[in-house]
């Protein structure tokens, strides 16, 4: 699938489009794992895309339907809708589960955008499949 661009620069992709963006940007990237049904999805969604709008030239924002795509949703931890996680370089920095105030969630951007440097040294490493027998 990749990614196709949506309203408010949020894009809809699947786990193939994640990895490619986390290996191809400096940006942040914030990932939104949800389902068509969650409720608690369709209210994070206006926060979501405000915070796409007002960070559009730091970070990049994405969502991927956790129902379509659940070995990627799995792969990444994700056991609830919705999920958000943060990346810096293809590093994960953050994941916050559920229903979040728009205050809350709008400053651990903030925080990570501004402690961005600390992770942009790093190099960018594409997320390892996790095994449970490991």
């Amino acid at each position: 699938m990749g990614s196709t661009a949506l309203e408010n620069e949020i894009r809809e992709t699947d786990g193939h489009g994640l990895e490619e963006l986390l290996v191809s940007t400096d940006r942040l990237v914030g990932a939104e794992f949800y389902m068509e049904e969650c409720s608690a999805c369709r209210a994070m969604a206006p926060v979501l895309n405000d915070l796409a709008r007002e960070m559009s030239q730091e970070a990049v924002f994405v969502r991927i339907d956790g129902r379509t795509y659940l070995d990627t949703a799995l792969r990444y931890g994700v056991v609830a809708t919705p999920t958000f996680l943060i990346f810096c370089r293809g590093t994960f920095l953050l994941d916050m589960v559920g229903v979040i105030h728009p205050a809350l969630f709008r400053d651990a951007i903030r925080d990570m955008l501004a402690h961005r440097s600390e992770c942009a040294g790093r190099p960018m490493t594409p997320p390892r499949d996790i095994s449970v027998y490991e």
